[in-house]
């Protein structure tokens, strides 16, 4: 009897904890979204219709509704088993197509980088199916909805029921995400280092860091340490708190980056449309690489901006000057 008692003890207490978490990266996602909505409107709602225009809507909105979503599960108090199926079971469609959208972001950006290599293409295409499809039985199968009192009287709630091999099931989940982020940022950070050192031996005055900044590694580089912290913490013994709190601020963060790149990708494929093309070019070396795009690529493979006078920085140089 003690040890019931003892694990409903421990249920509550992890439920508020990530109530607690969620709601804080909740207001975290809608404060970057009030930041960035003048710039979605100017960017994205009157941009031409592509893959990467409905990616970014795709996952920036269906966030949105999986936030609203799970806040209607999680603070519903006194519900019958069948609500809390009917909430549960509306939610995970919307827990996936944010995953969907921002893997399938981050593989077309790197395929774009790599002028569509269909080896990369292949690669990350199918880590990102098997991450999504991990998402879907982990969430539809492996965890279901049940009803736990609250601790606040007779007051009742909707909670979630792990099967027994969900730990097992969670970490090979978190090492399959953490090899794809390993890939990606070494593919592009392979890319900006060879076309650092092809600048170099040009004598062009650019040094590492504009590259760094041009190919958009610091958010590929943020969303590998966010991996890492989650691998790391989940093996770490007896440390619920941490893993409780991660996957909802972690999951927050990245949505977060994720619009910022689309974004920032967005602002300069718009400079460029205004002022035509501005590559600058030393013979017949180009000293900023030409990205792959098409309808469905969008601007995914756009340098992104780093700086507010970049547009008016690159010029034809002649090899004769």
């Amino acid at each position: 009897m003690s040890d019931s008692s003892s694990d409903e003890i421990s249920i509550l207490n992890a439920s508020i904890l990530f109530n607690r978490a969620f709601v804080s990266s909740s207001a975290i996602v809608f404060y970057d979204y009030a930041l960035t909505l003048p710039t979605e409107i100017s960017e994205i709602w009157n941009s031409k219709a592509s893959g990467a225009r409905t990616l970014f809507f795709l996952t920036r909105y269906s966030f949105v509704i999986n936030i609203v979503l799970t806040l209607i599960y999680n603070f519903r108090l006194n519900p019958s088993d069948m609500v809390c199926r009917v909430l549960y079971y509306a939610w995970v469609p919307w827990s996936i197509f944010p995953q969907f959208g921002l893997y399938c972001i981050f593989t077309l950006r790197t395929y774009a980088i790599y002028q569509k290599s269909m080896s990369i293409l292949a690669i990350l295409g199918l880590m990102s199916i098997a991450i999504c499809a991990f998402g879907i039985y982990f969430n539809g199968v492996l965890v279901a909805p049940v009803v736990y009192p609250t601790g606040f009287g007779d007051v009742t709630g909707c909670n979630y029921n792990a099967g027994p091999i969900v730990d097992r099931f969670q970490l090979v989940s978190l090492i399959l995400v953490l090899v794809f982020d390993v890939l990606v940022f070494g593919l592009t950070a392979a890319k900006t280092i060879r076309h650092t050192m092809e600048m170099r031996k040009m004598r062009l005055g650019n040094g590492l860091g504009y590259f760094i900044l041009r190919d958009g590694i610091m958010y590929f580089l943020a969303k590998l340490l966010l991996g890492i912290v989650a691998i790391v913490i989940f093996t770490t013994p007896a440390n619920t708190t941490w893993d409780i709190v991660l996957p909802a601020i972690g999951n927050a963060l990245t949505i977060v980056l994720i619009n910022r790149l689309v974004l920032n990708l967005r602002q300069v494929s718009h400079i460029q449309e205004a002022n035509g093309p501005s590559l600058a070019t030393i013979g017949s070396f180009q000293a900023e690489p030409e990205f792959a795009t098409n309808s469905i690529l969008g601007n995914l493979g756009a340098p992104l901006r780093v700086g507010e006078g970049e547009e008016e920085n690159t010029e034809d140089v002649s090899i004769y000057d």
